[in-house]
């Protein structure tokens, strides 16, 4: 089962250890040869563990390719909201952004001012958000917040900006508060006919410890351990230059990840972890030759990434006007930018080098 006795097995170094066992496994049995060439690529955080794996194994694997790889633990993710809204304003528009800043500003000042009651009917929750618990309501804006977020960058579309924020700039609606209200109602609604913001609920669903709970299976559990004891990227609303006001702090997500695993978690360990993690791989400024980095320059996750060259064997391209993991796809005459093109071709050539340095294809 998923207990936090066998959680502590699920770490960085396991991971990598398991990988460069596969890559023997590979060689010994399917391949049949013990000095076939190894290419290790992720995206997300598998681009974090592919370059990894080449710090950790450079005898076993020749090179790595990291696209929107996740590089750089980070205790106080505060820039991924930052960086979304850049790409809201560029992708989408100044007014989407304003709306938004209004939705949840309003929504702030009606807790503070008592009229929390507003925001329960006007936003179909099931039930209301008691305004005196301080996680209870950094947990509610969390939803409003990443609800957004995520539902944006889910497709690597760059169009769903435009799209949602179509909705949200339509003239239909009276205030900033009722667009976004109409927005979140239409897309998150639950079978019951309602939506549910219980922190309380949330919790309970991430104790569940069976590897079946359709959490587990999802692996919420599993990745929110690794978040608390090795590499933080918890989104919180602590940059001023982000429109979901200030109400998502640590505070959230160490209560979070306390109540899920246990009092052993504290502000201290989480940080410190994060710490540690960059400390054995290097965080933005790895010390890895053969590997390349990738990013698009829409994507919020790059403040994570690499997107500057390292050395001349360790370069990094960031594409213009991509999200997360435009490179991966085969290249598409019809569909792709030339930015993009020019970048997959680059891989390839980069990559034939660092395989096959005296025999080139």
């Amino acid at each position: 089962d998923l207990n936090v006795e066998s959680l502590r097995l699920l770490n960085t170094e396991q991971i990598l250890a398991d990988v460069a066992d596969f890559v023997l496994h590979l060689r010994r049995t399917v391949i049949g040869n013990p000095f076939a060439h190894a290419l290790v690529a992720g995206t997300g955080l598998g681009g974090g563990l592919a370059t990894w794996v080449r710090i950790r194994y450079p005898h076993l694997v020749d090179a790595a390719w990291s696209s929107s790889g996740y590089l750089s633990a980070v205790y106080d993710f505060q820039e991924f909201s930052y960086g979304w809204a850049e790409t809201a304003i560029e992708a989408g528009s100044q007014e989407c952004y304003n709306r938004i800043f209004i939705a949840f500003h309003v929504a702030q000042n009606l807790f503070d001012a008592g009229f929390g009651e507003v925001l329960y009917r006007k936003l179909n929750l099931c039930s209301p958000v008691d305004a005196d618990d301080r996680i209870e309501v950094a947990y509610f804006f969390s939803v409003l917040m990443t609800s957004i977020e995520l539902y944006t960058l889910r497709n690597g579309n760059v169009q769903e900006f435009k799209t949602v924020c179509d909705d949200i700039t339509d003239d239909d609606f009276a205030t900033s508060l009722d667009a976004f209200a109409s927005w979140f109602n239409t897309k998150f609604v639950e079978d019951d006919g309602c939506i549910i913001v219980s922190f309380d609920q949330f919790i309970e669903s991430l104790r569940e410890t069976s590897a079946t709970a359709e959490i587990s299976l999802a692996g919420e559990r599993q990745f929110l351990y690794q978040q608390c004891t090795e590499y933080g990227w918890f989104f919180t609303t602590d940059s001023d230059l982000q429109p979901f006001g200030e109400r998502v702090q640590m505070e959230l997500y160490y209560e979070m990840c306390r109540r899920v695993f246990g009092e052993w978690v504290t502000p201290e360990l989480m940080f410190r972890s994060t710490e540690r993690t960059n400390e054995r791989f290097g965080g933005s400024t790895p010390n890895v030759m053969q590997v390349h980095f990738t990013n698009g320059a829409f994507d919020p996750w790059r403040y994570a990434s690499i997107v500057s060259d390292l050395n001349v064997y360790a370069l990094a391209d960031v594409i213009p006007g991509e999200l997360a993991g435009a490179d991966l796809g085969a290249i598409s005459e019809e569909n792709d930018s030339q930015e993009l093109i020019a970048v997959k071709r680059r891989l390839k050539e980069l990559f034939e080098s660092y395989l096959f340095p005296f025999n080139p294809r």
